[in-house]
């Protein structure tokens, strides 16, 4: 299935319910997914309703403990190299 309502970033601020500087932080910080469009942000309003009911925040945290496993491997391996 396709979604393609893309919102402005004052409809996500009130969907979310969060301030400016919070959401340009989620965005920095890779929390929120937004995409840019010339000079003006844009989200998906299925991605929005899908973080503000957590999933996901359940995706990103799987994805990072993924990357954390992958470089401690990594790390553990060089060591333990001659």
């Amino acid at each position: 299935m396709i979604y393609n309502d893309y919102i402005s970033i004052d409809d996500a601020l009130r969907m979310l319910g969060v301030s400016r500087p919070t959401l340009y932080r989620w965005l920095r910080d890779g929390t929120l997914k937004g995409y840019r469009v010339g000079r003006q942000w844009r989200f998906s309003a299925h991605e929005l309703k899908q973080f503000v009911r957590g999933e996901a925040r359940e995706d990103r945290l799987a994805a990072d403990l993924r990357d954390a496993i992958a470089f401690f491997e990594a790390r553990q391996k060089r060591r333990s190299q001659p």
